[in-house]
Parts: structure tokens; sequence; C-alpha cells
């Protein structure tokens, strides 16, 4: 495995573009370097769209792909992701163990905040209506 990879032209124009979808595809079907760049983009690029794929690519047999799926999942935020990233911690390796946590607490905080702020808006509204 060469210890440097040159950048994938397609996947660095798909994320350009914003082509989440064709970034999903790529990360199901390419060659180990382009899933792990496309794992990567779609976590940059907080594609909500992409949860179930970068869920399914913690399970990749490439541990980069599964590490730039943790990350990726954090900052997307999506709750769905809880479940399996925790399972990530019980298999993976110490780095992706360390992204699958800094994954969770970025999805608990997102979401904490997500509620406080329905929260926040329920009571203005509220307040609004009396």
């Amino acid at each position: 495995m060469p210890l440097f990879e040159a950048p994938n032209q397609e996947v660095e124009e798909l994320e350009r573009l914003n082509d989440v979808n064709g970034l999903i595809e790529l990360l199901q079907k390419g060659n180990v370097y382009t899933r792990r760049e496309a794992a990567k983009a779609l976590g940059e690029l907080h594609a909500m769209q992409a949860t179930e794929s970068l869920i399914r690519a913690l399970k990749d047999q490439d541990l980069v792909v599964r590490y730039w799926a943790a990350e990726g999942l954090g900052k997307i935020g999506d709750e769905r992701a809880t479940e399996p990233l925790t399972e990530a911690l019980e298999y993976g390796n110490r780095d992706l163990v360390e992204a699958a946590k800094l994954a969770l607490e970025e999805i608990r905080v997102k979401n904490g905040r997500l509620i406080r702020e329905r929260s926040r808006f329920r009571h203005t509204a509220t307040n609004r209506v009396s």
C-alpha cells in the first residue's frame, strides 16, 4: 500500500459539484482508494442522504474506509448512526474506535442542540399564541 495516494479527480469533481449521489455510487462500487476519498468527501459535505451508505461503509473491508465513514457520520449528525457506531467501538481497531467515539459525541451534541432549539421555538410560538 503506498504511503501517499494521488487525489482522485473524479471524487474531487463530484465533491466540488456537491454530487452526493455520485459520491455514494463511488463509495459503493469504487476501488479501495476511491471508496476512502468518497467516504471522506461525503462527511465533508455533511450529506444527510449519505447516512445509510456510510453506515454500511462501517463494515467495509478497508479500515481507512471505515474510519472516514465513522468521521463522516459524526459530521452529519444523524441519530440513525448511533447504534452502528456503538457496534464499531467493539470490533474496530484503536483509530476506528476513536473516530466512532468522537462521532457519537458529535451526534449527541448536535441532537441535543436541536432538541433545545425545538424547545425554544415551541416556547416562543406558545407565547405568541397566548
